[in-house]
């Protein structure tokens, strides 16, 4: 897999990866941050069946699969495997685009969190 997938263009040197972590998944988007601060998507996907038979499946911008992992014979990782798995791939094959930040998508913040927080 080249690192060619993930950088098309013009990149101030960086990207934004979020996260969001369902019950049993783990879901991810990479942008990179362009030259004019647009926000460029470099790769998604998505780690599935975290406390059964893994999954993982990551697709370039254009929607092409980049890779497809299935861990069924292997032990559960659960959630910090999955996101260690996920730091360490994307350190791999998206060197050219180093995470500078993170976000974490969360459906229900409950009655404390009803807006966008830090």
């Amino acid at each position: 897999m080249s690192d060619s997938l993930y950088h098309r263009g013009k990149t101030r040197g960086g990207g934004i990866l979020v996260l969001d972590a369902g019950t049993s998944t783990l879901d991810f988007s990479l942008f990179a941050v362009g030259l004019d601060n647009e926000l460029v998507r470099m790769v998604d996907g998505r780690l599935d069946q975290l406390y059964a038979s893994a999954r993982f499946r990551a697709e370039d911008a254009a929607g092409r699969i980049v890779t497809d992992v299935d861990c069924a014979d292997e032990s559960p990782p659960g959630h910090r495997i999955a996101v260690e798995f996920l730091f360490n791939w994307l350190e791999q094959r998206a060197s050219a685009v180093p995470v500078l930040a993170v976000g974490h998508h969360v459906v229900d913040g409950g009655p404390r969190f009803s807006d966008p927080a830090r």
